[in-house]
């Protein structure tokens, strides 16, 4: 009995404990703490989230044209004239020479687009050689009569029209164009007053700034000597009151004084040196490095004689050597083209001109102070000099222009 007693008990609690086995079992309060979640180190990383299905691709379609750009509209810009040949006040022009009107922009060829008139009247065929050039060919033209050029209307490609009414005035066989040509020997300061010789040919470093600073004040343009070369004996067009810089002997303070003070307002010079002063040792003067710097700087550099020589009766050998030998030389040495000719002393004679010729010389250079060029004097071309400590105004009374 006892047996069966206990057997029946077994029984009883295997099934008691399977049923507990079968039940949820509630959660034990645990002392431990929770695990600290690890930090992502990435920005704001989303929360895990199911994988959404595949995103149907859409049909493939025809690729559409690309939207044509239009190209911008050309605006309006203001007609200016940049240069012209001649010049206003010309009145020696080159015979038969067209005039020609140079423009800041390409222009209407039109013949209706363009107004202009020459008093006493002259007949008028025009052409345009480059899109921003007019070239004007008159009638016989009679020397010693002074003729006006008017122009009332021009129009521009862009559609711009001519800002302001122009005019200048020319002839033939006159004193010649305005063309003031200053020359400088020293640039320096000495003091209260210059070295006894010296005074008449050199400015204070503060007189030079001022005399630009005149030029500028009267819308003067500073151009090349080899432009105004060009313009006298081929008819090339220039702006407006030009006027030329130039220095001869090549001495050393000009490098200080006033080399930078054109560089700094980008305007050209045209230096004559002699050889013998560049390969002197003399530090007054320039050297031959100082000559290759300024060459290739963009000034121009001219002939002076190999030796700062008289020249207006040189034999064939001397000749040979003071203008060939000294052109030849500058140009090997420099890089420069050497075309224009300063006359020592400003001294020359006709026989030093055919010499200059024969040598391959454009021009040259006296120290005769005159501001009006001709043509037919090309190579006896007049100057301009101030002297140490020259008030400002009498630049000003020399100069062909009013304020």
């Amino acid at each position: 009995m006892n047996r069966i007693i206990c057997t029946s008990t077994l029984l009883l609690l295997l099934a008691l404990a399977g049923c507990l086995a079968a039940a949820p079992l509630p959660e034990a309060a645990s002392t431990a703490p929770a695990a600290t979640p690890m930090l992502v180190l990435s920005p704001t990383s989303p929360p895990a989230t199911a994988t959404p299905s595949a995103t149907p691709m859409p049909s493939a379609t025809a690729t559409p044209a690309p939207t044509e750009i239009p190209s911008p509209t050309l605006l309006p810009q203001p007609v200016h004239l940049l240069r012209s040949y001649p010049i206003d006040g010309d009145s020696d022009v080159l015979p038969g020479a067209p005039l020609r009107l140079v423009f800041n922009q390409p222009m209407d060829p039109d013949p209706a687009a363009l107004g202009l008139s020459v008093s006493p009247e002259l007949s008028l065929t025009a052409e345009w050689p480059a899109p921003n050039t007019l070239a004007l060919h008159t009638g016989p033209r009679r020397p010693g009569t002074e003729y006006r050029l008017t122009l009332q209307r021009a129009r521009g490609q862009s559609g711009g029209m001519l800002e302001q009414p122009l005019a200048f005035t020319f002839g033939e066989g006159g004193r010649g164009a305005p063309i003031p040509i200053l020359m400088y020997h020293h640039v320096d300061d000495f003091g209260p007053s210059a070295p006894a010789g010296v005074g008449e040919w050199a400015s204070r470093p503060g007189e030079f700034v001022a005399q630009l600073d005149l030029l500028a004040g009267l819308s003067a343009h500073v151009v090349r000597l080899i432009e105004t070369v060009d313009y006298l004996t081929e008819g090339a067009p220039l702006p407006a009151r030009p006027a030329v810089i130039t220095f001869d002997d090549g001495n050393k303070p000009t490098l200080q004084y006033a080399v930078p003070v054109l560089q700094e307002r980008g305007l050209p010079a045209t230096f004559f040196v002699p050889p013998q002063y560049a390969e002197s040792g003399n530090d007054k003067f320039f050297n031959w490095e100082d000559l290759k710097a300024l060459a290739a700087a963009g000034f121009d550099l001219g002939g002076h004689s190999y030796q700062h020589s008289f020249v207006q009766d040189l034999t064939p050998a001397e000749a040979e050597h003071q203008i060939g030998d000294e052109k030849r030389k500058i140009e090997e040495l420099t890089g420069a083209q050497v075309e224009c000719f300063a006359y020592p002393f400003g001294s020359y004679s006709d026989k030093t001109v055919q010499q200059l010729q024969h040598y391959g010389y454009r021009a040259a250079l006296t120290v005769e102070q005159r501001i009006y060029q001709k043509p037919g004097d090309i190579f006896h071309l007049g100057r301009i000099r101030m002297g140490y400590g020259d008030p400002i105004d009498k630049l000003r009374s020399k100069l062909p222009w009013s304020e």
